[in-house]
């Protein structure tokens, strides 16, 4: 969310990011907010611009490349969602391995920590579980 606040905005202040989190109705701190992009920034995802007695973030490279990357993911996740409902409606006989690889995706997505930037722990989750995912197509293709 702050990724693509900065990309809409050109650069902000924390400030502004936790008056504009409130006008959403999110109930965030400076507590929360700061860390944040501080590790952003440590991670040069985020650079920092002093203007007088304000800090702005404003996106790198890196960030920018980051975000596409997880707006990517973000498509791909919602299209396998959409896949896994109509498997489920259409009473597929899914194998063991492939509901063991979404029970341990889904398990990891919920307990993900978007605070710490584990960003490639999840895509390296997604990977597996499309491998997995392959696998299994490849095999019924096979046995049709």
């Amino acid at each position: 969310m702050i990724l693509q606040y900065i990309r809409k905005h050109e650069k902000l202040t924390g400030y502004e990011f936790m008056k504009f989190c409130r006008e959403k109705g999110l109930r965030v701190s400076p507590g929360t907010i700061y860390p944040h992009l501080k590790d952003l920034s440590d991670r040069k995802i985020l650079t920092v611009v002093n203007e007088g007695r304000k800090k702005y973030y404003i996106l790198t490279k890196k960030g920018k490349k980051t975000l596409e990357e997880l707006e990517s993911r973000k498509e791909e996740i919602k299209k396998l969602v959409s896949k896994l409902g109509i498997m489920w409606e259409t009473d597929v006989n899914i194998p063991r391995t492939v509901l063991q690889a979404l029970r341990k995706f889904l398990t990891d997505l919920h307990n993900f920590d978007w605070n710490r930037g584990n960003v490639r722990v999840l895509l390296k989750d997604i990977e597996e579980l499309a491998e997995t995912l392959r696998r299994w197509k490849n095999e019924s293709d096979r046995g049709s």
